[in-house]
């Protein structure tokens, strides 16, 4: 073999079949039509999407606490993870009549255009007394996030369904 290197492109559309990619369109496809079949297909998969998601939930506890986790094995190499959180959440008319009643005056209702509103570490720092004077104004709403999580292997699926804080 002579010290020439050769390059070679294979060319093939395997990998989009593999991975169900559609095609592009063909040519004399007008924009508008393909548009309007990926909206379709869209609400198509968006529809499928929501029974998998409620068949998945189904295997989950109802209600689950704020701040928990839990986990459901389902199937060989899948599990769904469904997180608990809570967003912090400030009612700004309320905060303004507890914060700036002595700087401002107000009237029945907020004209100003003036909002205020606190982040969580900041709330986290405050001292107990100005938490309590601000409690009224307070709100945390629980939301939750379903995440599919999936493994190589029988070994990393045990390994991750022992770990409680995942």
């Amino acid at each position: 073999m002579s010290g020439k290197i050769v390059s070679i492109a294979v060319e093939s559309d395997e990998w989009d079949e593999f991975e169900g990619a559609p095609s592009d369109p063909p040519k004399d496809v007008l924009p508008g039509a393909a548009w309007k079949q990926a909206r379709e297909d869209v609400r198509a998969a968006n529809e499928a999407l929501a029974v998998a998601e409620k068949a998945v939930r189904e295997l989950l506890p109802i209600d689950p606490a704020p701040g928990t986790t839990k986990v459901a094995r389902l199937d060989h190499r899948v599990c769904g993870v469904l997180k608990v959180h809570t967003k912090l959440a400030w009612d700004s008319e309320v905060l303004l009549r507890l914060l700036a009643s002595d700087v401002l005056e107000f009237g029945e209702a907020n004209d100003h255009g003036i909002k205020i509103s606190f982040a969580k570490s900041s709330w986290e720092r405050m001292d107990d007394d100005l938490k309590e004077r601000l409690l009224p104004a307070h709100t945390v709403t629980p939301y939750e996030r379903l995440t599919y999580v999936e493994f190589n292997d029988d070994d990393e699926v045990d390994e991750f369904l022992e770990h409680e804080d995942v």
